[in-house]
Parts: C-alpha cells; sequence; structure tokens
C-alpha cells in the first residue's frame, strides 16, 4: 500500500466500515469479513432504498434529500475508518478525512487516484447535458463480488495487523 503522507492512523478496535447502502450490492461480504475480523458496520441508507431484510444490527436511516447519506456518513467518519461507496465525491472527502476508500468492485481510492475519477465523473456529466449516449452499466457478476471481498479482506487484514500504519490516502 501506497503512503503518500505521515499521519498515522490509529486503527484497530476503533476500526469501522460505513457503508453507502443506497444501491450497494455487496452487503453479504461486507457482513462476512466485518464478522471475522469483529469489525463495526454501519449502514447508512434513504428511506426510499430501506428495507427490513438488511443484515446490519447498526443501520442509520436518512431523509431521501440530495446528498443526505453521504453528509451522515462524513458527520460519523473518524480517521482510520473504511467508507464503501462509489461516489467518488464522496470519496473525496472521505479520503481528506484520513479514511480508507473502497468501491463496490474493491477499486481503492487514494489521494493518488481519486482526482481521475473525479474528472471522469465531470466529463460524464458534461455528455450528459450534452445529451450525448453514455456506455450502460453492464450487468454484475460474481467475481466483482469476490473481487471486493478479497479487496476488503486484504485492507481490514492489513489494518489489524499494523495498528499504526502509515495512511495510503
Amino acid at each position: 500500500m501506497s503512503n503518500n503522507n505521515d499521519l498515522v492512523a490509529n486503527v484497530g478496535d476503533k476500526m469501522k466500515i460505513l457503508i453507502d447502502g443506497d444501491a450497494c450490492p455487496v452487503k453479504n461480504e461486507i457482513f462476512e469479513i466485518a464478522f471475522k475480523y469483529d469489525v463495526e458496520v454501519i449502514y447508512f441508507c434513504s428511506l426510499s432504498h430501506y428495507s427490513e431484510s438488511n443484515i446490519f444490527p447498526r443501520k442509520v436511516l436518512v431523509d431521501n434529500e440530495s446528498q443526505a447519506v453521504d453528509m451522515e456518513i462524513m458527520r460519523n467518519l473518524d480517521k482510520g475508518d473504511i467508507v464503501i461507496t462509489q461516489d467518488y465525491g464522496l470519496a473525496s472527502l472521505s479520503l481528506d478525512k484520513n479514511a480508507y476508500v473502497l468501491s463496490f468492485n474493491g477499486k481503492n481510492f487514494t489521494k493518488d487516484n481519486i482526482n481521475i475519477y473525479l474528472y471522469q465523473r465531470y466529463l460524464s456529466a458534461q455528455q450528459r447535458q450534452k445529451r450525448i449516449k453514455t456506455l450502460k452499466q453492464k450487468k454484475r457478476h460474481r467475481k466483482e463480488n469476490l473481487k471486493f471481498k478479497e479487496a476488503l479482506e486484504k485492507l481490514i487484514g492489513h489494518l489489524k495487523n499494523n495498528p499504526q500504519v502509515k495512511k495510503n490516502c
């Protein structure tokens, strides 16, 4: 893992996983790894995405307002926590608070690569404004869930085995 600054995270038992739960396809994988490593999980979702069948004991339900889930995650985020999201804006804000960020595909967002993703988001928004057709998302496959699970387990294992790890973000 690359180190971009000299901040030291005091993780270990205090670490938690915060999930941007709206449309999260890897809930079972997160639950399995968090249970294995005894890591607290907080699941955030809006009213329109709420489900009684959610497997996480700690849920935070917010209004359907734009960015409400993101703002609530930021209020609960501490240095050294892990954020699971596809939202590049939330990823960028989380990195600024010295958190670790994984996408639903297991992509590790860092301060070194987040600007590329933000720029891609900007270009996509420009295309949508001009009504230029963009590529549709492909159907999700099991191998993507496995890739995510491996990335999360590797990250948590690294953090648990190195409680005074230098931040990679």
